[in-house]
This record gives C-alpha cells, sequence and structure tokens, in this order.
C-alpha cells in the first residue's frame, strides 16, 4: 500500500508543469466559466514572472494578457457546440531574435460563418473571422457585444 502511495506520487510529479518550462498553460478543456477562473488563477503568478522576464512587459500589460485571454475563453463558452481548449506556450524565435507567446484557443463550435450568418453576408470563415476582429461583428444585435475578439486584437497590436 505505501509503494503504491509512493509510485503514485512519482507519476504525478513526472506529469507536473516544470517551473523552468517554456509553457505557461498545458491544453486544458474549457466548459464552464468556473474553468477560466481556474486557469486565469493557475496562469497569474506564472504569466507575471514570465512576461516580465521574456517579454519586458509591465504589470499593466501583464493584466491586459490576462484580460484578453479572458475574453476568448468566455467566447468558448457562449458560441461552443460541446467544450473548448486553450493552451499558452512561450518559443524563442532566433530568426527575429525574440521570445513570443502563443495563445492557442480552439473549440468545436459552429464556426464563425454560421455563427455570424444570421446578421451578416458571408462566403466564409476566413471573411467571418475577419469581421469579428476588425468590425466587432457579433451574432448578437445587442449593443456592446462583439469586442471581445476585437479586444484581443488591439491588445496583441499594443
Amino acid at each position: 500500500r505505501h509503494s503504491w502511495a509512493l509510485l503514485k506520487q512519482k507519476i504525478s510529479e513526472k506529469y507536473l508543469l516544470n517551473q523552468s518550462s517554456d509553457v505557461l498553460l498545458e491544453i486544458t478543456p474549457i466548459e464552464k466559466s468556473d474553468d477560466i477562473h481556474f486557469i486565469v488563477g493557475k496562469i497569474n503568478g506564472r504569466a507575471q514572472a514570465m512576461f516580465a522576464k521574456h517579454l519586458h512587459y509591465d504589470e499593466r500589460a501583464i493584466n491586459g494578457f490576462i484580460v484578453a485571454l479572458s475574453e476568448v475563453c468566455q467566447n468558448i463558452i457562449e458560441h461552443r457546440k460541446n467544450k473548448g481548449f486553450v493552451g499558452i506556450q512561450k518559443y524563442y524565435f532566433q530568426n527575429l531574435n525574440k521570445n513570443v507567446v502563443i495563445i492557442v484557443v480552439m473549440d468545436i463550435g459552429i464556426g464563425f460563418e454560421v455563427s455570424l450568418s444570421e446578421r451578416f453576408s458571408l462566403r466564409n470563415d476566413p471573411e467571418a473571422i475577419e469581421e469579428a476582429l476588425l468590425h466587432r461583428a457579433s451574432r448578437y444585435a445587442e449593443k456592446g457585444r462583439g469586442h471581445g475578439l476585437a479586444a484581443m486584437r488591439r491588445f496583441v497590436n499594443q
């Protein structure tokens, strides 16, 4: 019984995120709002350290990143068909001599084109994504909608 507990601990330690890793967030499922709160809590301290060291972000920019991440994760909750996933990793690009952070957000929803098709005439997903990113298009007619992806774009441009 004791040896089983030790083996279990060794296995779990093997798969824990190494503190020196460039992975900020392992691929993590998102099914409900609590998952977003968990993700933000999990990466907050690590993002502060990694972004200040490798990207030279100040606290305002780091907080902007966390807000932008929350926004795109919230889009999964609002637009998905099933669950979604998010992962974040820092990469060093030698040819640019820069560190960059890549955020991957994915869901298995209906897609941008179908989502926006009730309100807009669009030919494909890339065109619909452009409308959402550049023109704050939303499938909802309510005032104040469609800012999530546009806010993410503004953050990235800054």
